[in-house]
């Protein structure tokens, strides 16, 4: 199977790349696939999905961290699983997934935080930030990653994940407020 992911790529660093984070991530993809679907061959057919989804990016996937990627694959996967249940018991109420497997939906600071300031703002704000920030605030930001699945991909705990992307958001809050933006933004909104 691995043949058909690496016929997507064009230059052998992507097929090298493909190869790395198909072994490293195959397990722990597979393992979030059936804790929701608990059914072998759904959660086989969600992990390929999320392999054709991710890996038609992959000179995109090039300019991230193996981590990163990792989270982007574990996500893809977990979401690709959520799909197929939602499909195999109908049109049933997609908030009792995202409540059962920890997503947090009803609690989106980052949508929040974009709706205050201006895009432009933050994305500055972002390039400050150090790669560990940063990277934890594109995976629950941008991939929707909950700090569960992050946890379980780096092999802390999911309070220590809160944590330290508590401390991200903090930090990028400062260089906000140090740029103005935070005041600024928010006397328009009053």
């Amino acid at each position: 199977m691995i043949g058909f992911y690496m016929s997507m790529a064009d230059t052998p660093e992507e097929k090298s790349l493909i190869e790395r984070l198909y072994i490293k991530y195959r397990g722990k993809m597979y393992g979030a696939a059936y804790r929701i679907l608990k059914d072998p061959a759904d959660a086989e057919d969600a992990v390929h999905d999320a392999f054709v989804k991710v890996f038609s990016k992959t000179e995109e996937l090039a300019a991230f961290s193996e981590e990163v990627c990792g989270y982007y694959l574990y996500t893809a996967a977990r979401n690709a699983a959520l799909t197929a249940l939602k499909k195999k018991k109908g049109q049933g109420s997609y908030e009792s997934i995202e409540e059962r497997y920890d997503i947090q939906s009803g609690d989106n600071v980052e949508e929040e935080a974009i709706s205050l300031f201006g895009v432009e703002e933050i994305k500055d704000a972002l390039r400050q930030l150090s790669d560990s920030d940063y990277e934890l605030i594109f995976m629950t930001a941008y991939m929707s990653a909950s700090p569960s699945d992050i946890a379980a991909l780096i092999g802390e705990s999911a309070g220590t994940v809160r944590q330290r992307l508590f401390r991200a958001r903090n930090r990028l809050l400062n260089i906000l407020n140090q740029n103005g933006t935070i005041y600024k933004e928010a006397e328009d909104h009053v």
